[in-house]
């Protein structure tokens, strides 16, 4: 099939992305002060505009982008991408936290986009930076596309990334194209197989066109693919394109129905901006809305463009565009281009690629397979272990497994695990996170309501001596029951040691979410409860967060630290300052009573650094050096 080249004038190529830049901007400023209202509101235009320019992180990753291209050339990798966050954006909160926690445990690309980020892997942090690789590859869309999956594979995985490379492709498309059909169509090109996009474009557009009353179509559209979460990328995806379907790509309009639908708004509206920006060059800007922007970028990261001019900033855009252009992107000729000597890809390093048959985790007792592969690279593997660990064979081929144990499993266990992998001299490494070590008391449950009926089983007692379903409540053969101030076990005792009597059982956790299902096959509302002893560095200041769908009760080394209290849904960082403390040095005993209404509950619980972190490139909000200390008394399950 002919390849399709287009011709584009420097001077029009310059001025989309100017467009794109300020409507990026522009659009994250008006839907700042909106952000995460799940509701539908009524602003009119002289209501979006906020009395101060906050700093935007959808614009300020993309700058590290761009000066990552300008310093290394067009052909970056993931190496280059992880590199370029951890040296010059401190942005270390929610997906972004755990990502650097990730890099920097060994997990790499594409597993750190999604191990222990449960919540937020299909979240808005990467398609809101997509814009970069579609402006620097006009014309390109397969290009445009694989530039943002390699990005948005970092902290994200499934749909978020999906929704990076085809906004990508969409602005790739928008710098060359005039008929928005086709450059749709051509974006949904790129997508991989089973994709939900085309599905979501098709129902969107036939809500736009059969509802006429805005606040009615926005409606359905939060009916078809709303979600709790503010930051989902599935539901601000759908809105981005009810705002533009119904405003006509008329920019204004667009900001006005994205800031009046809500969720992460000045997601929707920066990338809605960004793409009418690049698509209709600066003349889509309303009159007065340049000014009132300003000339200069608000950043919030410390990159060499802080304080830059938003024209400055689509000039080097452009110049990248050139060299992508005479080096990688045969797609477009930029007529009247400056003259520009494009770097060459210089010789590739030896790639390691590693993969996790199970999951990448090491465990107290049973071994972990791991295969390494390694491009650009002819000889045998070296791989030094972790403290505390074996790898056999310790000398592998290319393409070869190994197996990794523990020397002893009752020894603590880091959660972090650094391997130094020897490539002829070249050094690299891979990790395995330390699995979470639980011992876990239950189920316990209520036959009947004993808030109703006393502490005593109301069926065995003078006059009800019979089957459930017979008298009293007759949903009790269906139903078990919760009393979360009932203790059902002695929580003083649990609090000091370990009740054998009570039949508990080991659990090793890779990740910090614990599952139901993971436990146990019991279905329906229960109570239980999760012991752990760890380690924390002395002196270092952590607070233990978690997020439960249910009632949560905490101990301490025998001290209630955390009252009865009802957590309304599950969130991987609910709470994160319930639990605070300064590390010893000495073995920690942590007890939770989780009493769960539902039929079945998500337990997660993570350790954060409890103090204010300097914004500094490459520092995670998680703690470093929690040492888990493994069950030393057999159990049965």
């Amino acid at each position: 099939m002919k390849m399709k080249k287009y011709n584009l004038a420097f001077r029009t190529y310059e001025d989309r992305i100017l467009g794109a830049w300020l409507g990026k901007s522009i659009g994250g400023t008006v839907g700042a002060a909106f952000e995460g209202h799940k509701e539908f509101k009524h602003l009119k235009l002289d209501d979006l505009w906020p009395e101060q320019l906050p700093p935007n992180d959808d614009m300020d990753i993309q700058i590290v982008w761009l000066e990552m291209l300008q310093e290394i050339g067009c052909f970056p990798t993931s190496a280059d991408l992880i590199h370029f966050w951890q040296d010059r954006c401190w942005y270390n909160f929610c997906e972004y936290g755990t990502f650097l926690r990730n890099v920097q445990h060994g997990i790499m690309p594409p597993l750190s986009g999604s191990w222990n980020n449960d919540f937020f892997q299909e979240s808005e942090g990467c398609p809101i930076r997509s814009d970069i690789w579609g402006l620097v590859c006009p014309g390109n869309l397969e290009l445009a596309a694989a530039l943002a999956g390699m990005d948005g594979e970092l902290d994200h995985s499934g749909f978020s990334v999906e929704a990076e490379m085809f906004y990508a492709a969409m602005t790739a498309a928008a710098l060359v194209e005039d008929d928005f059909a086709v450059i749709l169509q051509a974006a949904q090109a790129v997508l991989p197989s089973g994709s939900q996009i085309p599905a979501i474009l098709e129902n969107v557009k036939k809500i736009a066109a059969n509802i006429p009353d805005g606040q009615s179509a926005w409606r359905v559209t939060i009916r078809n693919f709303g979600n709790r979460d503010a930051s989902k990328a599935i539901t601000n995806f759908a809105l981005v394109f009810l705002a533009f379907f119904k405003s006509g790509g008329n920019f204004a309009e667009a900001m006005r129905l994205c800031c009046n639908f809500g969720w992460d708004v000045d997601c929707t509206s920066a990338t809605l901006g960004a793409f009418l920006g690049a698509w209709q060059g600066t003349k889509c800007i309303p009159n007065g809305w340049r000014s009132r922007l300003g000339q200069n970028l608000v950043c919030g990261i410390e990159v060499k463009h802080k304080n830059a001019t938003i024209e400055a900033l689509a000039r080097d855009t452009a110049m990248v565009g050139v060299e992508m252009a005479r080096c990688r992107n045969r797609r477009i000729q930029l007529t009247d281009a400056p003259t520009l000597v494009p770097r060459p890809q210089l010789p590739s390093e030896p790639h390691l690629s590693v993969e996790y048959p199970s999951a990448p985790v090491l465990y107290a007792e049973k071994a972990t397979a791991v295969k390494l592969s390694v491009k650009n690279f002819t000889g045998k593997i070296m791989i030094t272990s972790a403290p505390g660990t074996l790898c056999e064979p310790a000398v592998i081929e290319n393409g070869g497994t190994c197996l990794i144990r523990r020397c002893s499993p009752d020894a603590p266990l880091p959660e972090k695990n650094i391997f130094a992998v020897n490539l002829n001299g070249v050094p690299k490494t891979f990790g395995l996170e330390g699995a979470r070590q639980w011992r876990i008391y239950g189920p316990y449950w209520d036959m009947w309501k004993r808030e109703k009926y006393g502490d005593v089983c109301a069926y065995a007692s003078p006059g009800h001596y019979c089957h459930p379903g017979k008298t009293l409540d007759t949903i009790d053969s269906f139903q078990t029951y919760l009393s979360p101030d009932f203790a059902y076990l002695d929580e003083s005792r649990l609090g000091q040691e370990e009740i054998p009597e009570e039949m508990p059982y080991d659990f090793e956790c890779g990740g910090d979410t614990v599952e139901q299902k993971d436990i146990g096959g019991w279905f329906g509302p229960a109570c239980w409860y999760f012991t752990r002893e760890f380690i924390v560095p002395k002196g270092d200041k952590v607070a233990i967060g978690f997020g439960l769908n249910g009632f949560l009760k905490a101990w301490m080394d025998g001290k209630e630290v955390i009252p009865l209290r009802r957590l309304p849904c599950w969130c991987s960082i609910c709470c994160y300052d319930g639990i605070c403390f300064v590390g010893t040095g000495k073995p920690v005993r942590l007890v939770f009573k989780i009493c769960c209404p539902e039929d079945a509950f998500k337990f997660t619980v993570a350790f954060f650094r409890d103090e204010p972190l300097p914004q500094r490139a490459g520092i995670s909000y998680f703690a470093e050096g929690v040492v888990n200390l493994p069950q030393r008394v057999k159990s049965l399950r």
